[in-house]
């Protein structure tokens, strides 16, 4: 049996911390791994700074997850619902892509919690969605379904910024937002994100 060099099992190991994202939503059916040194998240930043720069539209959204409810036997049973969405205007968009061009790249592995995004930056490519970055502020922890690998720690209060700037509120109380929707309605069911419905003033 040949050995592995020390540089190929550290870099199984870090692949193996890394967080990955189920059900890509988007054009981007396996996300492109960067190999770098453990704490930089410099691959990570510039290419989202290109993603930005080519976008055609940049929007904030803020959504339920399934892990927002439960049923009777503890069951997790929570509805996909879009609750609101800002689209960036041009100078928003400029705003972001100057912040995370001087974001800090360090980078360190996400903290080790229940991952339940309820916001997310959509980036447009050709009038259609082209990647997707869920954000959970609870945890403090991003997935980018374009790319895996460590992020800088400092694009999550930048997205927290664009967030709050969109109108939109990264602390609430999820639970009882979604309790809003009926449990009997047709639409009380957890959706493909692509398949979404709007509960606006929720």
């Amino acid at each position: 049996m040949s050995r592995q060099s020390p540089r190929f099992a550290a870099l199984l190991l870090v692949l193996a911390l890394l967080p990955y994202p189920a059900g890509a939503q988007s054009a981007h059916d396996v996300p492109f791994i960067i190999e770098e040194g453990w704490g930089s998240g410099a691959g990570f930043q510039q290419l989202l700074v290109d993603a930005i720069r080519d976008a055609e539209r940049v929007v904030v959204t803020e959504h339920s997850n399934r892990l927002d409810r439960w049923d009777r036997k503890g069951k997790f049973d929570g509805p996909y619902v879009m609750y609101s969405a800002h689209e960036l205007t041009s100078e928003e968009r400029a705003r972001l892509l100057q912040a995370v061009e001087s974001a800090d790249p360090q980078a360190s592995p996400g903290p080790m919690c229940l991952f339940t995004p309820h916001h997310a930056i959509e980036l447009y490519v050709g009038g259609k969605r082209d990647s997707t970055i869920e954000i959970c502020f609870s945890c403090g922890e991003l997935r980018w379904d374009a790319v895996q690998a460590f992020y800088p720690r400092a694009l999550l209060e930048v997205f927290r910024t664009s967030v709050v700037a969109g109108g939109l509120n990264p602390t609430q109380d999820w639970r009882k937002k979604v309790g809003r929707v009926r449990r009997d309605s047709p639409d009380d069911q957890y959706r493909d994100p692509a398949q979404r419905r709007w509960y606006p003033g929720l």
